[in-house]
């Protein structure tokens, strides 16, 4: 019995069978693509040994990609050297770790729900479970948003709960509910809703 190569298109779910091969032929391409090329008359050229595609294989299980690899080490920079100014460490957030329970020191910064925290009251979530997002009046006592100072860096509209600790500040921007983004013309801890005149849409 012959074993189908096929090839999908794009989003198409539908697969054009482009050869049929025997099965060591079909094992070898299905783990190691790189293994045989096809030539203009359709026919499977072998292009690696068995012991090539092995230890192709064993590389493949055993060592991070590129990618992966790239990420690690500048995560290691990013602890080593971490971003001192508010916009900087917004536009390395993707960098941060999202929101956990915890045990958290000051300075230290995740992110949760489109937003980038950073903890102004040590805490430990072990002690203190209710220290939690969903529980806004109680997390801005030990978190609070980093507000965008561009468009590029505008986050969604946080309501501040303790006052000067995480209020805008003119010259911040965030993106309302109405998906619009705002400028903080006046510092403030009201919604362009309720005090329109501290806020200018700008898009």
């Amino acid at each position: 019995m012959g074993y189908y190569i096929g090839s999908s298109n794009g989003d198409d779910p539908s697969v054009e069978i482009v050869g049929e091969v025997e099965k060591e032929v079909f094992d070898a391409i299905k783990d190691c693509p790189d293994a045989y090329e096809i030539t203009e008359a359709g026919e499977f050229v072998q292009k690696m040994t068995a012991e090539q595609v092995k230890a192709k294989l064993l590389s493949q299980k055993y060592i991070p990609s590129s990618d992966v690899s790239i990420n690690a080490f500048l995560l290691d920079l990013f602890a080593v050297n971490p971003p001192k100014d508010t916009q900087s460490k917004m536009r390395m957030s993707g960098l941060y770790s999202e929101w956990t329970p915890g045990n958290y020191s000051v300075g230290d910064i995740r992110n949760y729900a489109g937003q980038t925290w950073e903890c102004w009251t040590a805490h430990d979530n072990a002690i203190y479970p209710d220290i939690t997002p969903d529980n806004p009046q109680t997390w801005a006592n030990f978190w609070r948003p980093l507000h965008g100072t561009s468009i590029e860096t505008a986050r969604p509209w946080s309501k501040p709960w303790a006052g000067t600790t995480d209020m805008y500040h003119a010259g911040e921007y965030m993106v309302y509910s109405d998906d619009k983004v705002y400028r903080c013309t006046s510092d403030t801890v009201y919604s362009p809703e309720e005090y329109a005149q501290a806020w200018e849409e700008v898009n």
